[in-house]
This record gives structure tokens, C-alpha cells and sequence, in this order.
């Protein structure tokens, strides 16, 4: 082993999925009113014989809560609930976060564990693309308008941004707009609202 500092983490007795890392992630995002919102949480698994449950790393899958959970779901939901807005309320007593992602293990109590928290700063922001691969998109829609609504983000441009690829919103998005070209997108929404002259 090279001569470096390492972080070694306790175990928890957390639950696994067929003999498969298992964790829930919980996003945590601030409305335009500077609110925090529960926007939602799905279940990661890691891939075959990998030790961790982040899906980029161990050729992982997302699933919806319920469908791993089921009966257990409503109970459990409620204690990360709890627990994601008093983590929250901490954190703004650090730092104007806008966006936390919120890494959970369950134990065979249902007792919630805290694997990690992830938050929009310099390095980066929690993914909101995990929830762009659930079968059902209601929630990564509902989470991109709740950061739309905070960017006051023009609702023609809105529809761009969904037909396009999306900005980077740690940015600035006047910042943004000025230094990327629109044009192609802006031609298929406009399309919409150009009157029919036949």
C-alpha cells in the first residue's frame, strides 16, 4: 500500500440486495422561496461483485423507492424525511446550499444510516440525472423546474434548455446564456409560436 493518507470508514449494518451494495439517495432541494423541498429519492444497487453502490463506479442500476422497498417504503420514507430537512437546517447554518444530495443505508430496523452528503460547491452539485433514468420521469421534471424557478429561467427558454442539453446550474445563467449558443434550440421552440401564414 503506498505511503498515503487514507479514510477508512466503520461498517454499518446496513441492507444489501441480493448480496448487492444497496443505498437510497435523497435529494434535497431550495424552492425559488429559499425553502427546502423533500424532491425526492430512489434506490441505487450496485453492480455484480462491486463493493459500492454508486452506479458510475460499479456498473450499477437505479430503481424506484417502492419497488425495493414496498410495504416498507411509507415508514421509511418518513424517517429520511426527518432526517434530510434537520441536515438540511444545519447546513444553512454553514452555508446558502441550494442543492443536497443525501446518501442513506437502511438497517434491518428500518433505522436510517448516513453514508454521505453531498452538496452544490465547487466541486460540483448532486446529480439530478439519477432520476432522469427512473421509469417514471414526474420527479427529475419537477426538480429541473424547481431550479429553473430559482434561476428565474424564462419559460421559452425552459423548453429549450428540456429539448437541448441542459446548462450547468452551479453557473450564473446570465453568465451562461451569453457565453453559449442557443440558436438551434430557440429555432424548434419558436417554431411553436411563429403564426401559420398559409
Amino acid at each position: 500500500m503506498e505511503k498515503k493518507n487514507y479514510i477508512i470508514q466503520q461498517s454499518a449494518p446496513i441492507r444489501q440486495s441480493n448480496d448487492r451494495p444497496m443505498d437510497i439517495r435523497v435529494h434535497m432541494q431550495k424552492g425559488s422561496d429559499g425553502t427546502w423541498h423533500y424532491a425526492g429519492d430512489l434506490v441505487r444497487i450496485g453492480g455484480e461483485n462491486a463493493i459500492v453502490s454508486n452506479v458510475k463506479i460499479s456498473n450499477g442500476r437505479v430503481h424506484p423507492t417502492d419497488e425495493i422497498l414496498k410495504e416498507e417504503t411509507q415508514e421509511i420514507r418518513q424517517k429520511l424525511e426527518e432526517v434530510s430537512f434537520k441536515i438540511c437546517r444545519l447546513l444553512d447554518q454553514i452555508y446558502d446550499y441550494d442543492e443536497v444530495g443525501i446518501d442513506f443505508g437502511v438497517d434491518h430496523e428500518q433505522n436510517p444510516w448516513i453514508i454521505e452528503v453531498n452538496t452544490n460547491d465547487a466541486i460540483g452539485m448532486p446529480s439530478h440525472e439519477l432520476f432522469a433514468e427512473l421509469p417514471d420521469a414526474s420527479v427529475y421534471m419537477r426538480m429541473m423546474e424547481r431550479t429553473f424557478e430559482r434561476f428565474r429561467v424564462p419559460l421559452i427558454l425552459r423548453e429549450a434548455f428540456f429539448a437541448e442539453t441542459l446548462p450547468p446550474f452551479e453557473c450564473d445563467p446570465d453568465e451562461w446564456l451569453s457565453e453559449n449558443d442557443l440558436s438551434s434550440a430557440l429555432d424548434e421552440v419558436l417554431e411553436k409560436y411563429r403564426p401559420d401564414e398559409s
